[in-house]
């Protein structure tokens, strides 16, 4: 199933509001924990680039969930 750029967004964001595990999301949207994962991280890179645009700066993410300085 091809997910557009908007909606890997979308997911992201819905991922980071209500959502503990991606296992949870994953069953939810009835996607492997691997999809899950991929359109977590790319809608995590297209959040991240709009942030960018917006504010000329972003933290970097450390890739394990968390912004470091």
């Amino acid at each position: 199933m091809e997910i557009t750029t908007r909606r890997k967004h979308e997911l992201f964001l819905d991922w980071f509001n209500n959502f503990l595990t991606v296992p949870c999301f994953a069953e939810h949207y009835g996607l492997t924990d691997i999809e899950a994962q991929a359109v977590i991280s790319e809608g995590r890179t297209i959040h991240e680039a709009g942030c960018a645009k917006k504010c000329h700066h972003v933290m970097p993410h450390n890739g394990q969930g968390f912004w470091h300085p």
